[in-house]
């Protein structure tokens, strides 16, 4: 195997930086301007929130009954393993 020169790596290195720099996409113009009616904000009232999103609250509340039921579960398991094992 050759050794390579200095100039040949500088050569090489030169190569892959033009590549590098060729490959690079152009960057935007943007200047950070915000397009017309982004900043509006819809208001809704409290009624259309409760009909649309009253799914959100029985899932809520099937959680809840879950985790409560799991923890009493939990509770009395471990109130009556000593009992059982002895």
């Amino acid at each position: 195997m050759t050794k390579r020169s200095k100039k040949d790596n500088q050569r090489i290195k030169d190569e892959m930086r033009s590549k590098r720099m060729r490959t690079e996409k152009p960057v935007s113009a943007n200047t950070g301007r915000r397009r017309k009616g982004r900043g509006r904000v819809k208001q809704v009232s409290i009624e259309q929130l409760k009909e649309e999103y009253s799914y959100v609250l029985k899932d809520l509340r099937r959680i809840f009954i879950l985790a409560l039921a799991m923890f009493v579960l939990l509770i009395a398991a471990n109130i009556l393993y000593p009992l059982v094992v002895g």
